[in-house]
């Protein structure tokens, strides 16, 4: 058993001691034994111990070691006597000593037993998010909740040991007037736009409340519903000044459309006081939204074969294919020849719009949505590997020549095959629609009741001559065809 001693300093030598610790050990030994402790008061202190045997032997440590402990006191400046609700509070407070402040802030609660918790009803940010160092003064605010009796309290944790301030008692009395803050004028320069380019937004923030506003904070975000939340992309933040009652402010705002974001409707809207920082009479009309259209991003203008830049080695072509299916059926593709690991490239620019692993007969499977002139096209990559990881996600805006993934090994590759790429150029956007009950983004065609094989392959261009025609001068690939066919997957249904 080990004991710890402590003893007061008596001008150099310790006082009356006292123990404050122990610990149990059991064993032969030798071994090592650690104690913390916390004096009630700042001061210079001994330190020592105790060792005892099973026998009950002891041995008092021979190096007494004194330690100076500091006073950390946390004091909160009294807060105003005469408070509304709805009025902002501002806070000062001071930490003293300390070598390390992790967490400190002020607490609001009418309920003393929880003022004291992590479960406070109101409190300021913390202030050492990221630890800093005492002595030091902070200010924060908070604004004043419903009327009624308050207590209010600065906390905070120095040197592992949680602290806290006098509490005070504040009385919050009930408020008549409240400014109210209106988004009106909202106008957008174009109604649609491509990723990546700039509209200007001109909106109006007035107060049609019965008092005045503070300066507050208004977001420009962009969403996908009539109703934007903080959840949303954030295009802009805008300072609102301070408006008294029928005050206003006009805005015009150049903002980006975010380049991650696909083709298609959304809503672009403005909210006053997000943070809602300012107790208002109607929150109902912080907000106004309008519809707005994102273009698919402008094409660079050519298009790559996607592996070796210009070299294409084909063992499976675009053709029709006699074995598949009933009766056959066409390869909507072409298969290039590549060992395992080889890098696969985006064909052009353009936007991802799906990216995943294990699906049935291509094993990593990336489809592209590229804009051709105004027109859309599909580009699609299959037999990608799960083991080196796809590298681009649904939604990803990619360059012409970014790398995406990598070829399969044998056994991750969707079927029983050599190892290849499967290219596929698919006419038209990205889609989900079904082509004669299958998923339209498949390997070979299809026929059913009122559409041909010639019918279905129609959907598709033949890589090669549609890269030929689209590579801004790159010569024709180089065709080594295989004599043993590659068989494509049959079919699936994601």
């Amino acid at each position: 058993m080990v004991l710890l001693w402590r003893a007061p300093d008596n001008g150099g030598a310790p006082g009356t001691w006292v123990e404050v610790n122990r610990n149990y050990h059991s064993g032969d030994g030798p071994i090592s034994s650690s104690f913390s402790d916390t004096p009630a008061s700042a001061g210079s202190y001994w330190y020592g111990t105790h060792v005892y045997d099973n026998a009950g032997n002891f041995m008092i440590h021979p190096t007494n070691i004194m330690r100076t402990v500091r006073s950390i006191e946390v004091t909160l400046n009294r807060p105003p006597d005469a408070i509304t609700s709805g009025q902002e509070i501002s806070l000062t407070w001071s930490i003293s000593g300390g070598a390390r402040i992790s967490h400190t802030d002020v607490h609001l609660d009418y309920d003393l037993v929880r003022l004291k918790s992590a479960n406070a009803l109101n409190s300021t940010v913390n202030q050492c998010s990221t630890p800093c160092s005492g002595p030091r003064e902070f200010t924060s605010f908070l604004i004043a909740p419903a009327a009624g009796n308050w207590h209010l309290a600065a906390h905070a944790i120095v040197d592992s040991v949680e602290r806290w301030s006098t509490v005070y008692a504040v009385t919050i009395s009930s408020r008549s007037q409240f400014p109210d803050l209106v988004v009106g004028s909202l106008g957008i320069s174009a109604g649609e736009a491509p990723a990546g380019s700039t509209v200007t937004i001109t909106f109006s923030i007035s107060n049609s409340g019965n008092a005045s506003a503070p300066a507050s904070l208004a977001r420009i975000r962009i969403a996908d519903a009539t109703i934007i939340t903080t959840a949303d992309p954030l295009l802009l933040t805008v300072r609102v000044d301070g408006l008294a009652v029928s005050g206003s402010q006009s805005f015009s705002r150049t903002i980006t459309v975010p380049t991650g974001h696909l083709s298609g409707a959304y809503y672009i809207g403005v909210t006053a006081n997000e943070d809602a920082t300012i107790m208002e009479s109607d929150r109902s009309n912080n907000q106004l939204t309008l519809p707005f259209n994102v273009k698919a991003a402008p094409f660079s203008g050519d298009f790559q074969y996607p592996i070796n830049g210009a070299s294409w080695s084909i063992n499976q072509d675009f053709e029709w294919n006699p074995t598949w299916g009933n009766g056959g059926a066409y390869h909507l593709a072409e298969d290039a020849v590549a060992a395992p690991g080889t890098a696969v490239v985006a064909s052009a620019d353009g936007v991802v719009r799906f990216a995943a692993t294990d699906v049935a007969g291509f094993g990593g499977l990336i489809l592209i949505e590229h804009n051709l002139g105004g027109e859309a096209v599909t580009t699609l990559y299959g037999h990608l590997s799960k083991r080196r990881s796809l590298l681009v996600q649904p939604g990803q805006a990619v360059r012409k020549g970014a790398l995406i993934a990598y070829v399969a090994d044998d056994d991750e590759d969707g079927g029983p095959w050599h190892p290849h790429l499967h290219f596929g150029v698919r006419k038209g956007a990205f889609s989900t629609s079904p082509i004669c009950g299958h998923w339209p983004n498949v390997g070979y065609s299809q026929s059913c009741s009122g559409m041909t094989h010639d019918q279905y392959r129609q959907f598709w261009y033949r890589p090669t001559t549609f890269i030929v025609a689209h590579a801004g001068g790159l010569p024709p690939p180089i065709s080594l065809k295989q004599p043993d066919l590659i068989v494509e997957a049959v079919a699936f249904n994601p």
